[in-house]
């Protein structure tokens, strides 16, 4: 938990075009930017407060550079995006509830 809350940002990359890492849970979780691989389901679901490589150290350092550049406007976004999933999240769950017999 300190690694993570003392943390500038996080970098998660991943060859796996299918997948959504865990670390991107994380940094939503600790209101932290995060630089994403370039893939269309991670996009799709990370929207705010990522940028997205294409995993190439000219890109990622290119990216790094961004996210120095912009840390403060990323930091906002990463927490709203918190905020928005969390509100998407509890009412997925009273849904659910309403929907038990």
């Amino acid at each position: 938990n300190e690694l993570l809350s003392g943390a500038y940002a996080l970098v998660a990359l991943t060859t796996r075009s299918d997948s959504l890492n865990c670390a991107g849970y994380e940094a939503i979780a600790y209101k932290k930017p995060i630089v994403l691989s370039d893939s269309e389901t991670l996009k799709k679901f990370f929207n705010k407060g990522c940028l997205f490589t294409d995993n190439s150290s000219i890109d990622l350092e290119s990216k790094l550079i961004d996210l120095m550049d912009n840390y403060d406007e990323l930091v906002e976004d990463i927490a709203t995006f918190k905020d928005d999933y969390n509100r998407n999240y509890l009412t997925m769950l009273n849904e659910l509830v309403l929907l038990t017999p």
